[in-house]
């Protein structure tokens, strides 16, 4: 669905579901050959990879949160202690990304994640999801965790379950009022 689409289409009520993992040996790992999709985390300089990840990966669900933030907005973003950038890159291109932010409190969010279109429907979801996973809890995280919207794409929520998250919280707000 294209913004301009979005933007003429109802919303339906949201709904948010919240998973976390609290230990590793509670992952699932992927069943996708591993080969497929190999990660790296970028530092903060590059930037630009993570905003047109963000836009890419988020066109259709409505991530608009971002949208507007000036490139310093993002370099300061990705400069803060405890965010990190990755992205999942395939042999034909970066197939997805995700951010890591972990907390004071020893909890790791899974802040942002996604396939590019192009990429999805290929397994490197599950593969993606994976490696987020590990390298949360290899980077001491003492809870792994994740919100997702019935917004985003419907492969989404059954991924995360596929990798041994686990639901603590559902939370419906109804749609918002339309301009008139």
């Amino acid at each position: 669905m294209t913004a301009d689409k979005a933007a003429a289409t109802p919303l339906a009520p949201e709904t948010t579901t919240y998973l976390e993992m609290l230990s590793p040996a509670d992952l699932k790992p992927s069943r996708a050959n591993p080969s497929a999709l190999t990660t790296r985390r970028l530092p903060a300089a590059e930037f630009a990879v993570g905003r047109r990840m963000y836009q890419e990966v988020g066109r259709d669900f409505l991530w608009i949160d971002r949208l507007q933030w000036p490139d310093r907005q993002w370099r300061e973003y990705y400069e803060r202690p405890g965010i990190e950038l990755w992205i999942g890159e395939a042999t034909d291109g970066i197939a997805g990304y995700f951010e890591l932010d972990t907390r004071e409190d020893g909890s790791t969010e899974l802040a942002y994640f996604g396939l590019a279109p192009g990429f999805i429907g290929r397994g490197l979801g599950g593969l993606l999801l994976t490696a987020a996973i590990r390298q949360a809890w290899a980077n001491g995280a003492r809870r792994v965790w994740v919100h997702t919207s019935s917004r985003d794409h419907s492969g989404a929520l059954p991924n995360y379950l596929a990798r041994g998250l686990r639901i603590y919280h559902t939370e419906t707000k109804p749609a918002p009022a339309q301009p008139g």
